[in-house]
């Protein structure tokens, strides 16, 4: 079978799931593999995912092909990516937290016998009303290596600048870990296993559905991870590679780690106030203009979404020196926008930065 064409940025639309999504969004997860517990293939998950995004608590966004385009949007899958947010980790109303084991380090030292050690421990640590979360970032094979990625991930700023009350000043963001392609993660082998007796891919599993196990069945003291074994060690606060890119995307946005890592797999987490993402800051409220003239030279790439109810969002380079913004005629009619709509635009790289960096 052939691999459906590739799809450039400018012939998508990003906007929130919709029940009809759902089939889209089960083809995503078989093919994001191991480690991707926001979203997996199994009906009832999907459905459930579907309908705390439209409730508002954990909005999922989605890239689909646009209509009339070439390729024809019939060739190409009909969701190809999709990115979520979580309003606030943990659930208070019914007892269920964030789990995640804060590393510290500290020191043990005997002058009599001349010995200075430094150890590093893993502290559990439960949020019950903490940060929104970012998660269920994944882009379709045929979505990739077009900028497309880039697009997604920051739409959910977007989303954020046009509606800050509706989210926690502060952002966090969990990232994969060490997983092999059979599914091991050596720091559930050498953790997790112990204390659960099933393998990672269960409990992954079934930490999407239910996370009293945990408070259950998990270690209550510190860790010491001399104790554990070296690949276990090793793994800690280490990114799986295929997460290489979207860390170093959200470092741009200005997210640096924490001494947070995942219980699972130890992979790190992010950190980053709300109003100090790049693309939050350099965002602005325009209005929209459907007379577009020649391109000018000062152009610059950039998301431009909907005030408006019915959140849409398009790419299109945009003049940010004015007050307006000029549609094409294709973005125009992706959007659903008539002139003098309220628009909301923020370029899709830091425009005072070194482009060939």
């Amino acid at each position: 079978m052939s691999s459906p064409p590739p799809i450039q940025l400018d012939q998508t639309l990003i906007r929130p799931v919709e029940p009809a999504d759902a089939e889209g969004l089960r083809a995503l997860a078989a093919d994001a593999g191991f480690g991707f517990t926001s979203l997996t293939t199994e009906p009832a998950h999907i459905q459930q995912r579907i309908e705390a995004s439209l409730a508002g608590e954990q909005p999922l966004l989605v890239m689909t092909p646009r209509p009339n385009i070439n390729p024809p949007a019939s060739a190409l899958p009909a969701v190809l990516g999709c990115a979520g947010l979580t309003r606030s980790t943990g659930k208070p109303d019914t007892a269920e937290p964030f789990y995640a084991y804060r590393r510290e380090r500290t020191i043990h030292q005997s002058p009599r016998l001349a010995v200075r050690n430094e150890v590093e421990a893993l502290h559990l640590v439960a949020e019950y009303d903490g940060p929104t979360l970012l998660g269920t970032l994944i882009l379709h094979p045929a979505a990739r290596g077009q900028g497309l990625g880039r697009a997604l991930s920051l739409a959910r700023f977007l989303l954020i600048a046009r509606d800050p009350t509706r989210f926690r000043p502060t952002l966090i963001a969990e990232l994969r870990g060490i997983i092999d392609r059979q599914g091991v993660s050596p720091f559930w082998e050498g953790l997790g296993r112990h204390f659960f007796h099933v393998d990672y891919a269960t409990a992954d599993r079934l930490s999407a559905q239910d996370k009293r196990f945990i408070a259950e069945l998990m270690p209550k003291h510190p860790i010491y991870l001399p104790l554990l074994s070296p690949q276990a060690q090793q793994a800690v606060g280490q990114v799986h590679d295929d997460t290489r890119p979207a860390m170093k995307l959200l470092e741009s946005e200005g997210f640096y780690l924490t001494p947070l890592v995942d219980i699972f797999d130890a992979g790190p987490v992010l950190r980053c106030d709300a109003a100090a993402v790049r693309t939050v800051r350099q965002s602005r409220h325009t209005t929209a203009s459907l007379t577009k003239t020649n391109e000018p030279s000062n152009n610059t790439p950039a998301l431009i979404a909907t005030q408006e109810d019915n959140l849409r969002i398009v790419a299109q380079p945009v003049d940010l020196s004015t007050t307006t913004t000029a549609l094409d005629p294709a973005a125009a009619e992706a959007l659903a926008v008539e002139p003098d709509a309220l628009l909301i635009v923020s370029p899709l790289r830091d425009p005072s930065a070194n482009t060939t960096a």
